[in-house]
């Protein structure tokens, strides 16, 4: 078991990337703490000390001194794939760094996955969890 903390609210596109990344990898991590973004949780004071961006997720890990603390679902990503993955390349789930093919396919779908399809989900994201939140709370609201 890793030394892994996750802190994250898994309802929404990025730390769903995470979540799969834990899955893909088989990786067994220390706690999974939520954090309702829609209750501002990610404000709080004890968050904010651990993640000054007040964003999620982030991961703390322990298995360091002191702990790494890493912000960025993406470059948690890409990190947990390179400490924790398999050494073995054809079960990587990052390419072969000396194949600059492969290096440059990865990117290409990486580019994709950022450019087209994170702007749907967030958008789909907003319009189920965030705009019904925020039309409960302010009933006068015009919807644009």
């Amino acid at each position: 078991m890793s030394q892994i903390t996750l802190f994250t609210d898994s309802r929404v596109p990025c730390p769903q990337r995470l979540l799969l990344t834990i899955h893909e990898l088989g990786l067994q991590i220390k706690d999974i703490r939520e954090v309702d973004i829609s209750k501002f949780e990610h404000k709080r004071p004890e968050i904010l000390e651990l993640n000054p961006f007040g964003a999620v997720p982030f991961i703390r890990d322990e298995t360091y001194d002191p702990p790494l603390m890493l912000t960025e679902s993406r470059a948690i990503a890409r990190y947990l794939a390179q400490a924790y993955g398999s050494s073995d390349a054809s079960a990587s789930l990052l390419p072969d760094p000396t194949n600059v093919v492969a290096v440059a396919k990865f990117e290409e779908a990486a580019s994709i996955e950022l450019a087209s399809f994170d702007a749907c989900a967030n958008q789909l994201v907003f319009e189920e969890l965030f705009k019904p939140y925020v039309l409960s709370e302010h009933p006068t609201l015009p919807i644009q």
